[in-house]
C-alpha cells in the first residue's frame, strides 16, 4: 500500500540516482563551460543545490519514517517516550510541590473566567488580549491535540480561541470523614496533604451500585479536570480507595473522560464514566459558572445530564466530584476459555447481571425477557466486579471476570501474576495461550476419566492455570504495555522474548509521540487501512453485529469485549435504551488491519464503505459509536445516531449556541 501513494516521496535508489548525477554534473563543469552562459551555469548550480538540499533534509527523512517506522520508533521512539515520561513526572513532581494549592482553585477559576469574559466582551479578540485576533471563533482549552490519547488528528484549536486551564490539583477528599468500624482496613498516608480538613466535597447523596461493601456515606474525590487516572489511581489506591471505572491509559485526564467517555471491565456494574461523577463546575459561554448535579432541587440538573458526551460544546468544565468505592491488594482473575460464539455471548450476560432487577429492598428476580438464555443457572450467578472478554476467531474466545482480594486472603499455593514486569509476554498474547491450555487439559482430562485414574492433579493445574491474583495496579494497566494490540504493527518483534528482556522496560511508545511523528504518507495509510474503532451495541444485538463486524473488516482479531450498563441521559446526544429505563449494552473494540491489507491484498479493503455499512448496521440496533475516532458520516447520518433534540434545548438555554461553543459534529475527526 505504501508504493500505491508513494508518488511524494522517492524510493532510495532514486534518491541515490539524484546524488550521484549531481556529483558528476559538478566534476564536469568545467568541460563544459564554454558552451554555457554564466547566467545558465549559476541558474543550473542553485537548481542542483535546491535538489541537493531537498533530498537530505525532506525526501531521505520522509522515505526513512514511512518505510522504516518500526524501527525509527525503537530508536528513537522508545527512548524520547522514556525521556517525555521522566519530564512529565518532574513536571507533576514540580507543580505538585511548588504550585498545587487546592485552596487557590478559585483564583485559578477567576483567571479562566476572565479570559472568557474579555472574548465574549470583546467578540474578536482571542484569550490572550488579542494579540492573534480570531473573529467570531468559538471556545476551546488550549491543551494540545497531540496531547490527546486519540489516534485520530484535530486542528480545530488552531482556529478556535484557545483558553489557558492549568488546573491540575486533586483538591480534597472526605475518604477520612467519619471513619468508623468499616475503614479499620483503609491504610493511613502521612504525606496527604489534600485530605478533606477544608473540603467543600459534601457527600453525594446517591449510593454506587456496587458489589462492594459502602460505607454510610459515600466516598467522594474532588477533582480538577487535568488531573489524570494514572495521578489519581498513585493517590487512591495507598489509602484503600479507587474509583468505581479506572480506564487504562495512566495519562487520560478527569476533563477528557467527562467530556467524552470511558469504559472498563467494571462498567456493567457501574457504567460509563460519567455515571461516577456526582457533581461538575462549569464556565458557560459569558463566563457565568454554576455548579451543576443530579440533586432534583439543583436549577442546572439538566445541565449534569447534558456535560457527558458534549465534548466541551456546552460549557469548560472546571472541577468534578467522582465517587470512590472501597478496593483491596489484588485481583482475583479467573480465565474461562470459550470455543463456540453463541456460549461465550451467554456467559458473558449472564455474569453481568443483564437478567436480574436489583429491588428496593434487595433481593432480586428474574427478568422476562424473549431473549434469556437457555442456562437456567444465568439467574443464580453472582456478578463479579471486574468483567472483559477477548475474541480471537469467529468461535474462540476468553472471557475474564474479577474480584478484590486481599494480600492476606491468597491461597498459599495461589499463582500470583506481576504483569507490569518489564519482561511479560503482552497480555492479550498470554490470555490467548489460555485456550490451548484448556484444550490439553481437556484431553488429558479425558484420558484420565477413560483410564479410570484420578484427576486430582489436572484440576490442580486447571486452578493454576486459569485462576491468578494479580496486583490492582498492573490489572488496570494490563494492557497497556502493549496499547491492546496495536504494538504488534507497529514493533512486529515486540513480544519476542529477547526484545522484552532488553527494551521491554521502556514500553510502549507514547500515542503522542507516534502521531507527531507521523508523515503525510502513513497518516493516509493508517486512514485508508487501519481501524481503531469501539461500538457500544445492546447485547442482544451483540451476536449479529459480531457478524457484521467480521464480514466487513475481514477478519479483524484479536476484538476487546467489555459490557456496560446504558442508562437514560437526558439533554445528552446519547440516545436512551429501547422502551426501558436502562439496557447492557457491549463495547465490541476493533483495532487493527484487515486480512486482505495483512495478506497484501489492500486494494479489496474500503475503508469509508466499511465504515459506512457498520454505522448504518449500528444506526439499526440503536447502538452508537466511540467519538475518540474517525467519524465516517456526513451531518445528517449523525445525527440520526445521536440525539441532538435535548441537546440542542440545553445549548439554547445557557446560551452555548450563539457563537461561544460549535457543536460536537464540528469537533470530530470527519472523514467524507
Amino acid at each position: 500500500p505504501l508504493q500505491k501513494i508513494s508518488h511524494c516521496t522517492s524510493s532510495p535508489t532514486t534518491l541515490l540516482t539524484a546524488l550521484a548525477t549531481s556529483s558528476f554534473f559538478f566534476n564536469n563543469t568545467n568541460t563544459n563551460t564554454k558552451n554555457d552562459t554564466t547566467n545558465s551555469k549559476n541558474q543550473s548550480k542553485s537548481t542542483i543545490y535546491q535538489q541537493i538540499i531537498q533530498t537530505i533534509t525532506k525526501d531521505i527523512p520522509l522515505y526513512i519514517l514511512t518505510n522504516h517506522r518500526s524501527t525509527i520508533v525503537v530508536l528513537f521512539g522508545l527512548p524520547l517516550s522514556l525521556l517525555w515520561d521522566t519530564l512529565l513526572r518532574i513536571r507533576s513532581y514540580y507543580i505538585h510541590t511548588f504550585t498545587s494549592a487546592p485552596h487557590l482553585h478559585s483564583q485559578r477559576v477567576k483567571a479562566i473566567v476572565d479570559q472568557v469574559k474579555r472574548i465574549h466582551a470583546k467578540g474578536n479578540d482571542n484569550a490572550n488580549g488579542g494579540n492573534n485576533e480570531k473573529k467570531h471563533s468559538p471556545l476551546c482549552t488550549a491543551r494540545p491535540g497531540w496531547m490527546s490519547v486519540s489516534l485520530s488528528y484535530r486542528t480545530y484549536k488552531q482556529k478556535w480561541n484557545a483558553i489557558q486551564m492549568p488546573l491540575y490539583d486533586i483538591l480534597s477528599t472526605n475518604i477520612y470523614d467519619n471513619i468508623d468500624e468499616d475503614d479499620n482496613e483503609v491504610p493511613s498516608n502521612d504525606n496527604n496533604n489534600q485530605s478533606s480538613s477544608n473540603s467543600s466535597s459534601s457527600s453525594s447523596s446517591s449510593n454506587s451500585e456496587s458489589p462492594i461493601k459502602k460505607d454510610h456515606a459515600q466516598k467522594i474525590v474532588h477533582v480538577e479536570p487535568c488531573v489524570t487516572i494514572g495521578q489519581l489511581t498513585h493517590y487512591l489506591n495507598p489509602l484503600g480507595y479507587t474509583l468505581p471505572v479506572v480506564p487504562e491509559m495512566d495519562d487520560l485526564t478527569i476533563g477528557g473522560l467527562i467530556n467524552g467517555t470511558g469504559i472498563e471491565s467494571s462498567s456493567h456494574t457501574h457504567g460509563l464514566f460519567h455515571e461516577i461523577v456526582t457533581e461538575v463546575e462549569i464556565c458557560l459561554g459569558d463566563g457565568t459558572v454554576v455548579i451543576a448535579s443530579p440533586d432534583k432541587d439543583n436549577e442546572y440538573r439538566d445541565l449534569f445530564y447534558a456535560i457527558p458526551w458534549s465534548y466541551g460544546t456546552i460549557g469548560l468544565l472546571l472541577s468534578a466530584k467522582l465517587k470512590l468505592i472501597k478496593c483491596k491488594e489484588y485481583v482475583k482473575l479467573t480465565y474461562l476459555p470459550f470455543y463456540d460464539k453463541e456460549e461465550y455471548i451467554q456467559e458473558l450476560r449472564s455474569l453481568s447481571g443483564e437478567f436480574l432487577i436489583n429491588e428496593d429492598d434487595g433481593g432480586q428476580e428474574e427478568k422476562k425477557k424473549d431473549d434469556m438464555p437457555l442456562s437456567s443457572s444465568s439467574s443464580s450467578k453472582e456478578v463479579p466486579m471486574f468483567l472483559e472478554g477477548l475474541v480471537y476467531s469467529k468461535n474462540e474466545a476468553v472471557i475474564m471476570k474479577g474480584e478484590f482480594i486481599s494480600k492476606k486472603d491468597i491461597p498459599k499455593k495461589g499463582t500470583i501474576n506481576r504483569l507490569s514486569m518489564w519482561y511479560k509476554p503482552w497480555f492479550y498474547k498470554y490470555v490467548q495461550s489460555k485456550l490451548e491450555i484448556n484444550k490439553r487439559l481437556s484431553s488429558a482430562s479425558a484420558a484420565a476419566a477413560a483410564a479410570s485414574a484420578s484427576s486430582k492433579s489436572i484440576l490442580e493445574q486447571r486452578e493454576k492455570a486459569f485462576v491468578e491474583y494479580i496486583p490492582l495496579r498492573d490489572y488496570y494497566h494490563r494492557h497497556t504495555q502493549s496499547l491492546f494490540w496495536e504494538m504488534e504493527l507497529m514493533i512486529p518483534i515486540g513480544n519476542h522474548p529477547v526484545f522484552r528482556y532488553l527494551l521491554g522496560w521502556l514500553m510502549p511508545p507514547k500515542v503522542s509521540f507516534l502521531k507527531i511523528s507521523q508523515t503525510e504518507m502513513t497518516r493516509q495509510l493508517v486512514e485508508k487501512t487501519h481501524v481503531a474503532q469501539d461500538f457500544l451495541v445492546p447485547t442482544r444485538k451483540m451476536s449479529d453485529f459480531l457478524t457484521t463486524c467480521d464480514e466487513q473488516f475481514d477478519r479483524i482479531y484479536p476484538l476487546w469485549l467489555c459490557l456496560h450498563n446504558h442508562t437514560s441521559m437526558p439533554g445528552s446526544i446519547l440516545k436512551d435504551p429501547l422502551g426501558v429505563k436502562d439496557e447492557m449494552y457491549i463495547d465490541i473494540g476493533v483495532y487493527g488491519l484487515p486480512r486482505c491489507v495483512h495478506e497484501k491484498r489492500e486494494d479489496e479493503f474500503d475503508m469509508k464503505r466499511s465504515m459506512r455499512a457498520v454505522v448504518e448496521d449500528l444506526k439499526k440496533m440503536n447502538g452508537f459509536q466511540m467519538l475518540y475516532a474517525d467519524v465516517f458520516n456526513t451531518r445528517e447520518e449523525f445525527e440520526e445516531m445521536f440525539d441532538h433534540d435535548g441537546y440542542r434545548m440545553i445549548r439554547k438555554k445557557y446560551k452555548a449556541d450563539t457563537g461561544a461553543f460549535k457543536e460536537v459534529y464540528d469537533k470530530m475527526s470527519v472523514v467524507l
